[in-house]
């Protein structure tokens, strides 16, 4: 995936400013996301569906954090049923 990252940025002249880790709940791909700068100095989204790149939304990045707030909920609570 590194190679294509790269060869992505270079065609549409982006910079690379931030690799972070993306969970699906029930799905193996996909996993990285990436904040890049354009050549207008706009940071932007960049998200892949299917191994494919594409352009995401900041609110995209809201759902993620209310899905990961639910499992984390979930998962102090069965782990409440341990004690």
């Amino acid at each position: 995936m590194k190679n294509k990252l790269e060869d992505f940025l270079r065609i549409k002249k982006l910079k690379l400013l931030y690799e972070f880790t993306i969970l699906h709940k029930g799905w193996e791909m996909d996993n990285s996301g990436y904040i890049v700068k354009d050549q207008n100095d706009n940071n932007l989204l960049l998200l892949t569906s299917h191994g494919n790149f594409y352009f995401g939304k900041k609110n995209q990045l809201k759902e993620k954090l209310s899905e990961y707030e639910k499992v984390v909920k979930e998962t102090h609570q069965a782990l409440a049923f341990l004690n």
